[in-house]
């Protein structure tokens, strides 16, 4: 399809641009914090005691943000609790994981032996744990405004990534290691040390203005929750439940002399065929990449390092507006 001014007007009629920009507020939300620290990554290994070893532990803490699903299907099993009020919960452990990673990314504490980054750990397990139970929790809410909204969810968890990336990029690294005259009066002291640039602004400053960000997401959430503007675009109430309204989205009547083509459907062994490579994209994207990419980067300098945590962010969105002309029905 073509995009031209009739199909663009015909995308944004019967929708509220207002709804639009809360929910890709919302969506970035969703993985904006776990997204940044990743991000900080090649400033963060020159300070940590952990050193090149820094992304492989913060790759094994993030699995245990696979606990919050879990813990969420326990929640709703001893109580009915409203969705809504475990996302504030959400955003806000967010805030603290940020704000904290702001101002205490660098305190380490002697454990096991060893020196260890303990406050960033913990901040990143935080941001963990909001980031893998956003798709049990954001999603589901997102199911009870009408299905054109989802699309706009969808779009701020692409730039979720993006954000970070752009202010790491206008951050720097400061430069690849140089060495230069030791102006030290010790006679001890060698004649010539090494020398890393400092980037333009400090970790602190990068993580703030994330947690700016994500105030203003969390903000966007609550007008999306109780503004009569938002609540007008539900879908049709069918059920009310003890917990919440079960929603069901209006049905269309075919149109029986619709010219259009019908739906390709994919068939079940290629469905599993789909998650099985799925889980080994993401498994190799969220689990070996990162783990790898000091080794294979830094020999480079600082800089390759610090374009490549950044740009293969910032290549979701982009690759999201690449057209596709085959787009089989994965309801079936």
């Amino acid at each position: 399809m073509k995009l031209t001014l009739t199909t663009i007007r015909d995308v944004l009629r019967n929708r509220s641009t207002l709804v639009d920009l809360l929910a890709i507020l919302f969506g970035i939300s969703a993985v904006l914090g776990h997204n940044a620290n990743f991000v900080q990554l090649p400033l963060l290994v020159l300070i940590a005691p952990e050193g090149l070893l820094l992304p492989s532990h913060l790759v094994v803490v993030s699995q245990f943000g696979n606990l919050g699903p879990l813990l969420y299907l326990a929640l709703q099993k001893l109580t009915a609790c409203k969705d809504s009020y475990l996302i504030y919960g959400l955003l806000v452990v967010n805030m603290v994981s940020t704000v904290c990673m702001a101002f205490w990314y660098d305190q380490t504490a002697y454990l096991f032996g060893e020196n260890r980054s303990v406050v960033m750990l913990v901040c990143f397990l935080m941001a963990s744990l909001v980031s893998c139970t956003s798709p049990v929790l954001f999603m589901p809410y997102m199911g009870r405004l009408r299905d054109v909204y989802m699309v706009s969810y969808l779009i701020g968890e692409g730039f979720s990534g993006f954000i970070p990336s752009v202010v790491a990029l206008g951050q720097g690294v400061g430069g690849n290691e140089e060495c230069i005259l030791n102006n030290s009066s010790d006679p001890g002291a060698p004649e010539f040390i090494s020398y890393t640039p400092p980037p333009r602004f400090s970790s602190t400053v990068y993580f703030l203005l994330v947690f700016i960000f994500l105030a203003v997401c969390t903000v966007a959430f609550g007008i999306l929750d109780k503004h009569p503007r938002s609540r007008a675009e539900y879908a049709q109430v069918t059920v009310k439940d003890g917990n919440d309204y079960t929603y069901e989205q209006p049905k269309q009547e075919p149109n029986a002399d619709s010219n259009e083509p019908s739906k390709k459907v994919l068939s079940q062994r290629s469905y599993h065929y789909l998650l099985v490579f799925l889980g080994v994209i993401f498994m190799i994207g969220g689990g070996f990449a990162p783990s790898v990419m000091p080794y294979s980067c830094l020999p480079y300098g600082n800089e390759v390092y610090h374009l490549s945590t950044a740009l293969v962010l910032i290549a979701n969105p982009v690759v999201a507006f690449w057209p596709c002309s085959s787009r089989p029905d994965l309801s079936g």
